[in-house]
């Protein structure tokens, strides 16, 4: 039992190790633009491909989202831009749960076994235009490991667990235990990692997974809530904004799940694992979508306020 506990938490460690390593020059980064990047960047398109894609790259919306909290809060970027890169780090963390499923297919040794290359490069060769793509490869390559290894443990921990623990509550109280846990260890990367497996492996119900992803999604906001802490108006609105947006897409999908609307998606006939990591990218591109119509409101209302600082 002690090694099946310590290889899956060994697996979570180098997961979120190598997604630290990814975000983290970015995060201590002082960010200076041009006037034409500035402009750029407060276009909404371009904000929210620069969210999808970015978030994509640090498989981390929660650093990402911190990122525009700081670039609102210096008046980098407007308010209403912001917004277009949150809604867009919310699709691109999607991506991870893809990641999850690709980890236990056959390719992923390929990705696995890269990191013994580029690491003896980042050793051997003192190039600084070869180091950093190979930085970047052996951390690519060290997220598969954690994946591989928290794939391989699921399935020998739920031997001690018995599955009913997670088949026999409701859904509601599943989506709490999941905003919880994701509030916790600030990373819905890795629930909806945890949550894909655990599909596959047939120990938590279609419906269950579906309230967890959601679930994920709401706890994820608490990075961004606390990167608002001290900051400006503008900065605590873009946190705001998140955590009002992802609540929303809440309500729509507990709204569709109890009336049944649901149910085409439920019923799809496509593995478990593989119709979760669907889900998550459809909860966040429908809530975009719902979304989008209201940002200007959203954005009227958090501006009724005449001061705007979190405090501790």
């Amino acid at each position: 039992m002690t090694t099946v506990i310590s290889g899956f938490l060994s697996g979570i460690g180098v997961f979120i190790f190598a997604i630290y390593l990814l975000n983290n020059s970015l995060s201590e980064t002082e960010f200076r633009f041009s006037e034409k990047t500035e402009k750029r960047i407060n276009n909404r398109i371009f904000a929210f491909s620069a969210g999808i894609v970015s978030s994509m790259a640090t498989q981390s919306s929660s650093a990402i989202n911190s990122i525009a909290v700081q670039l609102s809060d210096k008046k980098i970027i407007r308010d209403d831009a912001a917004y277009f890169v949150v809604m867009g780090t919310n699709i691109g963390t999607t991506a991870t749960a893809y990641i999850a499923i690709l980890s236990t297919l056959k390719i992923s040794e390929l990705f696995v076994s890269l990191i013994f290359l580029s690491s003896i490069s980042l050793m051997a060769i003192k190039n600084k235009k070869i180091k950093l793509p190979a930085l970047w490869i052996s951390v690519f390559s060290l997220i598969f490991v954690g994946l591989k290894i928290i794939s391989q443990s699921i399935p020998a921990l739920m031997n001690f667990i018995d599955y009913r623990l997670f088949i026999d509550k409701s859904p509601l109280f599943l989506l709490i235990i999941s905003t919880l846990i994701t509030a916790i260890c600030q990373s819905s990367s890795l629930v909806s990692v945890v949550v894909v497996t655990l599909s596959g492996l047939g120990a938590v119900t279609i419906d269950g997974a579906i309230f967890m992803i959601i679930g994920a999604n709401v706890g994820t906001c608490s990075t961004a809530m606390l990167a608002a802490i001290g900051k400006s108006k503008e900065g605590v609105n873009v946190a705001l904004f998140n955590l009002i947006f992802n609540i929303l897409g809440l309500i729509v999908h507990v709204f569709a799940y109890y009336t049944g609307l649901l149910n085409w998606f439920i019923n799809l006939n496509v593995a478990p694992d593989t119709k979760i990591a669907l889900y998550h990218t459809f909860f966040n591109v429908s809530s975009v979508l719902f979304t989008v119509p209201f940002v200007k409101e959203i954005g009227s209302l958090l501006n009724i306020k005449k001061t705007g600082r979190i405090t501790t």
